[in-house]
């Protein structure tokens, strides 16, 4: 399950003039995950397809492909292996990661097939 922004917002790594299409949510469910499934996934690639669609939808909007989210701490691997870059905490939303990944990183997903 995937929820996107209904209009992006200004990028806080790429300067204000770029923008970027938040992510609101993004979840899976737990047989999907190998550390909750005990190694066998059942369906594999589900946050990469959901993570691929909304760079595509990002690049219908103009933003170039940037995305921006807030992370839990556990999957802060899954989100830097695709390339976004974590910002660190955000005080403001209750220590969760803000990341953000730049247009650079988006064409390269898309290069890469995933």
């Amino acid at each position: 399950l995937m929820l996107l922004s209904q209009s992006p917002r200004p990028s806080r790594t790429d300067g204000n003039a770029c923008k970027v299409l938040y992510v609101e949510y993004l979840e899976t469910a737990p047989w999907n995950q190998a550390a909750y499934a005990g190694g066998e996934v059942v369906y594999s690639g589900l946050g990469v397809g959901l993570i691929f669609g909304a760079v595509h939808e990002s690049a219908a909007l103009g933003c170039e492909g940037r995305l921006a989210l807030h992370s839990l701490h556990e999957a802060l691997g899954f989100y830097r292996r695709l390339g976004f870059f974590d910002c660190g905490p955000d005080p403001a939303e209750e220590g969760l990661h803000y990341l953000e990944l730049s247009g650079i990183a988006a064409a390269k997903l898309f290069s890469e097939g995933m």
